[in-house]
């Protein structure tokens, strides 16, 4: 149903999938299924959750050939979100998953604040943070994101690195980033600033003096 970009089928559409009778009936039958007028799940998470394990028996090529529009193959449909963010739990941390993350930093990194990014491995968001960040091409798309889901993606909460990133960039950003950089600092736990405390207040300090000096 998701390739054809419905949550239901009627009765004559559900026929053509499934010839066989007998196999009709067990799907009409089964709890997840609502055969009230038209065949469908009785919630779409079911729905998505298939369609995420299907998925994750294909190769990168046969993946982005359904979920992502053609011809170019590098933007993800919405309608394949929810299912994106189950197959992100389902793919182990290799080859596809890979491939499929650098899809989405180089061409659409905001959908990684609609999944559950806590499961994916602090180091693998931290690289990914950093792509995202060095992306040049993300000014000229609309995307600085003035979120706190990006800061928290990178890991900001779990450890000094991601604090001392976006420090690094503060030091060398032009102003057109700064408020983003400084947005995204103000993510910092006050108790978890990990050893930063100090280098947080330097390095504000030189960026007003800048400006002051201007």
């Amino acid at each position: 149903m998701n390739l054809w970009g419905k949550n239901s089928l009627n009765y004559e559409e559900f026929s053509e999938v499934f010839i066989d009778k007998s196999d009709r009936e067990i799907i009409k039958n089964s709890s997840l299924i609502n055969a009230n007028n038209g065949v469908r799940f009785i919630h779409n998470i079911f729905q998505e959750y298939y369609s995420a394990c299907e998925l994750a028996e294909y190769d990168f090529q046969k993946i982005t050939s359904y979920i992502c529009f053609k011809p170019t193959l590098n933007r993800i449909k919405p309608k394949w979100y929810n299912t994106i963010a189950i197959l992100f739990d389902l793919l182990p941390k290799e080859n596809k998953f890979n491939e499929l993350l650098t899809l989405i930093v180089n061409h659409q990194p905001s959908l990684l604040f609609q999944i559950e990014y806590k499961e994916i491995d602090v180091n693998i968001r931290f690289d990914t943070f950093v792509s995202i960040l060095n992306n040049t091409n993300r000014i000229y798309n609309n995307e600085i994101f003035y979120t706190s889901k990006l800061a928290d993606f990178g890991g900001i909460k779990e450890n000094s690195r991601t604090i001392n990133y976006i420090l690094d960039c503060i030091e060398k950003s032009d102003e057109l980033y700064l408020s983003e950089l400084f947005f995204m600092l103000r993510e910092a736990n006050e108790n978890q600033l990990f050893g930063c405390r100090e280098r947080i207040i330097t390095v504000s300090k030189s960026i007003v003096n800048k400006n002051i000096n201007k």
